[in-house]
C-alpha cells in the first residue's frame, strides 16, 4: 500500500506524531510519504496514493488552515479511498475533556465536508 500522511503543526508535535506513524507503517511493508501541509501547492498529483492520513493540531480550538485548505482541495478523492483524521490535542489527553476535542473533530467534519473513515 503506498500511504500518504498530510499533516499540520503549530509547535511541532504533530509533525513527530506523523513521523512516528510513518515509521510504524513502513515497518508493516508499506510506502509513506509525508507532506507538511504548509508546503502544499495546488498542482500536487495523489491519484498514486492508496490511503491517506491527515494529522493536524489544535491551536485556539482550530485545526491549521493549511490542513483545511488541503482537504477542500482533495475532499472528492480523500472520501474515495480509505482515510483518518487524526486530531492532535491537549483536550484529549485530559480527563473530563475528551467533548471539547471531539468538538474540534466535529466541527473540522463539518467545515470540510469530507467524511474520515476514521479518526
Amino acid at each position: 500500500m503506498n500511504l500518504l500522511i498530510v499533516y499540520g503543526t503549530t509547535e511541532g508535535q504533530t509533525r513527530k506524531v506523523a513521523e512516528r506513524m510513518a515509521t510504524d507503517i513502513r515497518g508493516r511493508g508499506h510506502l509513506v510519504e509525508l507532506l507538511d501541509s504548509a508546503k502544499f501547492t495546488p498542482d500536487l498529483k495523489l491519484g498514486h496514493f492508496d490511503a491517506f492520513v491527515i494529522a493536524a493540531s489544535v491551536h485556539q480550538e482550530h485545526h491549521q488552515e493549511a490542513v483545511t485548505t488541503f482537504v477542500f482541495a482533495h475532499r472528492d478523492l480523500l472520501s474515495g479511498k480509505p482515510s483518518a483524521l487524526v486530531s492532535v490535542s491537549l483536550s484529549a489527553a485530559l480527563e473530563g475533556h475528551e467533548a471539547a476535542a471531539r468538538k474540534y473533530v466535529d466541527r473540522f467534519v463539518s467545515v470540510t465536508g469530507w467524511q474520515p473513515r476514521m479518526t
